[in-house]
C-alpha cells in the first residue's frame, strides 16, 4: 500500500506544478500519437525516432532548402515539397514561419510539424561554397552518454564479458551542406578493449554527407540509409505505420540519409550519390559492403541473420561478423508536371549461403542461396486533389506490388486506399513498406483510411485494414488473416489538446498446441489530455486493453508527464505511471521523456509503478548536461527479468547522464 500511496502523491505533485517551463518538442507529442502497438514492437518506431530526432537537432534553413532537403523530411509528400519549392521560387524567401499557412497543401498538422524542423534564415548565393569556405563556418557537437544501473543482474557475475556500465559518444560537424560524424557505443554487458573489441567500443558508425547545388546533388560516404520508390526493393530508412500514414501521407520517392543512430541494424556501408542528368531526371547509384552477425549450421551456411546488435556473451560474440554482405544498385527517377516514374535495381551477394532451418514451417518460403537480384518500377501522379503512387517489383521467384490512392475533395478531407500484394517467395532483403506482417513477403491486403479536419481544432482519423497471409508465418502454421480497425479523434485549442483512440484487432494465430488456428481479439482504448504554453506542459493519459486469445486478459495504465523550467538555464521533466494487467497479452506501453537522440518506449505488464525524472541544464553557451533517473517497482513478483538479465528484487533504478558540447 505504501507504493500506491507514493504513486498517488507523486501524481498529485506532478499535476500541481505551476513553475514556468520550456515545453518538449511538439514533434515528440505527434510521434507518440502516430505510434501504434505494431510500430513500437517492431523496429519502425525506433527508426522513426532516430530520423526525426536527428532532423530536429539539425533544422533546415528553409530559405536555402533544396528539393532533396525537403524530401528528407519524411512527413512531406511530393506535392507539398513541390509547393514549398515553388513558393520560395516565386517569393524569393520567407520572412516568418507563419507564411507556411499561405501554402494550400500544408494543413494545420503539417505546418506545426514543419516548424519543428525548419527555421527562417538568410538566403545565400546560388553558387555552392567551396570546402574551405564551409569548413571556416563549421559547427561541432560532441555528446557523451553513460547508463549506470544501480542493481546487479545474474549475468554480471557469470555470463557477460563486460561490465554493467553502458556508454557512448557521438561527434558531428556541420558546415553548410556538409555533415561528418562518428559514433561509438557499447551496451551493458559488452566488453570494452577486450574479448574481441580491441578498438574499444563494440559498435562504431561513421559518415560524411554533402548536399550540393550542381549536377551532383548529394554524395554520402560511410554508413547510410536509403529509400527508393515505396520501399519494395530498397528501404532501410523507415516507413510510417497505418495511423501515421493518415496524418503525414508519407510516400516520398528517394531518400539518402546518413546513419546517425546507435542501432547496429539496417544500414548500408559504402557510398551513394544523386546526380541530376537533366532537369527532372536524377540517377542514384549506391554500393555497400559490410560484415553481418549470423548463426551458422554445421555446414557453415547462414541459418539466420542477427540484427539485435548484442555482443555480451561468448556465444553472442561468436556470432559477430560471421559473414559479409555486398550490395550494389541504382535508382533512376524522372519527374515532370506532377508525373513521376522511377526504377530501382539491386544485386546482393553473401559470403555464405542463406539456408534457414527447413524444420520450421514458416521458413519454407524464406530466401535461400548466395546471390539475389531485385528490380522494381515506381510510378505516380500528384495533383491538388488526387495523389496516385505505386511500385511493382520482381526477383525471379515472385512479385510484389503496392499501390495507393489519396483523394482530397476538399482541404479538410483526405481519403486513402492502399492495396498490396507480396508474393510468399518474393525476396525483399532490403525492403520495408506499408504492411501488416512486418515484411515484404506473404501478404495480400487492402487498407481504407480517412483524415477529416472539419475545423482547425478538430481532427478525425479512421482506418480499416484487412490482410491475408496465404502461407504459414511465425505465429500461424497455415493460411491466416488479420482485420485491424482504428478510430481516433483529436481536439486542439490554444494550449489544450485532447486525444481519444479506439482500436479493435482480430487475428488468427496458433493455439497453445500449435495444431489449430484460433482468433485473438484485442481492444485498446487511449484517452489523453494535455495543457501547454510557453511556460509549462502537462499531459495525462489513460490506457485500457482487453485481449481474448485462449483466455481473457485485461489491463489498464494511468500515466502523467510534466515539464518545468527552473529559470532560464535548466529544465526539469518527470513522468509517472501505474499499470495493472493480467499478463503479457494485455501489456501496455508508455513513452517516457528521453535523452538526446534516445528512443524511450517501455512495455509493462503485471502490477507496478514506473517513475522517471530528468534534469537538463545549460552550463554555458557551449556546454549542456542532462541527468535522468528511472525507477520501477513491481508488486506481483520478487524478481525482474529472466536468465542472465534477471534482477533479484522487485524494484530497479537506472541513472543516465549526458554531456553535450557545441563549439
Amino acid at each position: 500500500m505504501h507504493i500506491r500511496a507514493f504513486a498517488t502523491l507523486l501524481f498529485a505533485l506532478l499535476c500541481s506544478v505551476t513553475v514556468s517551463a520550456q515545453t518538449t518538442a511538439d514533434w515528440e507529442r505527434w510521434f507518440d500519437e502516430w505510434c501504434t502497438l505494431d510500430d513500437v514492437e517492431g523496429q519502425q518506431a525506433e527508426a522513426m525516432y532516430d530520423v526525426l530526432s536527428d532532423l530536429h537537432e539539425q533544422p533546415i534553413n528553409i530559405n536555402i532548402a533544396t528539393v532533396a532537403d525537403l524530401r528528407s523530411l519524411p512527413f512531406l509528400n511530393e506535392r507539398q515539397v513541390d509547393d514549398i519549392a515553388y513558393y520560395l521560387y516565386r517569393n524569393k524567401q520567407m520572412q516568418s514561419i507563419g507564411e507556411l499557412a499561405m501554402i494550400e497543401s500544408l494543413d494545420f498538422t503539417t505546418r506545426q510539424l514543419l516548424a519543428c524542423f525548419v527555421y527562417i534564415g538568410e538566403p545565400q548565393a546560388e553558387k555552392s561554397p567551396t570546402i574551405g569556405q564551409m569548413l571556416s563556418h563549421a559547427s561541432h557537437e560532441l555528446l557523451l552518454s553513460a547508463d549506470v544501473p544501480t542493481y546487479k543482474r545474474s549475468g554480471d557475475d557469470n555470463g557477460y564479458l563486460g561490465g554493467p556500465l553502458a556508454h557512448s559518444f557521438r561527434y558531428r560537424m556541420t558546415a553548410g551542406g556538409l555533415r561528418v560524424g562518428v559514433i561509438g557505443a557499447q551496451q551493458s554487458g559488452e566488453p570494452f578493449f577486450k574479448h574481441g573489441n580491441k578498438l574499444g567500443y563494440d559498435y562504431y558508425s561513421f559518415y560524411a554527407d554533402m548536399r550540393l547545388k550542381g549536377a551532383l546533388k548529394q554524395l554520402t560516404l560511410g554508413r547510410y540509409r536509403m529509400k527508393t520508390g515505396l520501399g519494395l526493393v530498397m528501404n532501410n530508412y523507415f516507413s510510417f505505420g497505418k495511423l501515421a500514414t493518415l496524418s503525414v501521407l508519407d510516400f516520398s520517392s528517394q531518400v539518402i540519409q546518413p546513419h546517425t543512430s546507435r542501432s547496429d541494424n539496417q544500414y548500408m556501408q559504402g557510398a551513394a550519390a544523386t546526380i541530376q542528368v537533366v532537369k527532372g531526371l536524377n540517377v542514384t547509384p549506391f554500393v555497400s559492403y559490410r560484415e553481418i552477425d549470423a548463426t551458422l549450421d554445421k555446414h557453415g551456411n547462414i541459418l539466420s541473420v542477427l540484427t539485435d546488435g548484442y555482443h555480451r556473451t561468448q556465444t553472442e560474440m561468436d556470432h559477430k561478423n560471421r559473414a559479409t554482405q555486398m550490395v550494389g544498385g541504382a535508382n533512376i527517377h524522372f519527374t515532370r508536371d506532377g508525373w513521376h516514374v522511377g526504377a530501382t535495381a539491386t544485386y546482393t551477394r553473401y559470403s555464405r549461403d542463406l539456408e534457414p532451418d527447413p524444420t520450421l514451417v514458416y521458413n519454407l518460403d524464406k530466401p535461400t542461396g548466395r546471390q539475389f537480384t531485385q528490380v522494381g518500377v515506381d510510378y505516380g501522379y500528384v495533383s491538388s486533389k488526387v495523389s496516385v503512387r505505386g511500385e511493382t517489383a520482381v526477383d525471379g521467384n515472385d512479385v510484389a506490388t503496392i499501390n495507393s490512392v489519396v483523394v482530397q475533395p476538399t482541404s479538410y478531407v483526405a481519403l486513402t486506399t492502399v492495396q498490396r500484394y507480396f508474393g510468399a517467395r518474393y525476396c525483399g532483403l532490403h525492403a520495408t513498406t506499408f504492411s501488416e506482417g512486418g515484411s515484404v513477403s506473404n501478404e495480400n491486403g487492402l487498407y481504407l483510411g480517412m483524415n477529416w479536419q472539419p475545423s482547425e481544432h478538430w481532427q478525425l482519423l479512421a482506418y480499416t485494414d484487412y490482410a491475408y497471409f496465404h502461407h504459414p508465418r511465425y505465429i500461424a502454421y497455415h493460411s491466416s488473416s488479420v482485420w485491424d480497425n482504428l478510430l481516433q479523434a483529436k481536439y486542439t485549442s490554444g494550449p489544450w489538446h485532447a486525444t481519444a483512440r479506439y482500436r479493435c484487432r482480430y487475428r488468427q494465430r496458433d493455439n497453445s498446441s500449435h495444431k489449430d488456428l484460433i482468433h485473438q481479439t484485442e481492444h485498446r482504448v487511449r484517452m489523453a489530455v494535455g495543457w501547454q504554453n510557453e511556460r509549462w506542459q502537462c499531459n495525462t493519459q489513460a490506457d485500457v486493453v482487453h485481449s481474448r486469445y485462449e483466455d481473457r486478459s485485461t489491463g489498464w495504465m494511468l500515466s502523467e508527464v510534466v515539464a518545468v523550467n527552473l529559470g532560464t538555464r535548466a529544465q526539469l521533466s518527470a513522468s509517472a505511471a501505474y499499470f495493472n494487467t493480467d499478463d503479457y497479452e494485455s501489456r501496455l506501453y508508455v513513452q517516457e521523456t528521453g535523452l538526446w537522440y534516445r528512443f524511450a518506449y517501455r512495455a509493462f505488464y503485471g502490477e507496478g509503478v514506473r517513475c522517471t525524472m530528468a534534469l537538463r541544464a545549460t552550463l554555458s553557451t557551449q556546454l549542456s548536461a542532462l541527468v535522468r533517473v528511472a525507477w520501477v517497482k513491481y508488486m506481483d513478483r520478487s524478481v525482474i527479468g529472466t536468465g542472465l538479465q534477471q534482477i533479484d528484487g522487485s524494484s530497479a533504478t537506472d541513472i543516465q547522464a549526458q554531456i553535450r558540447w557545441r563549439f
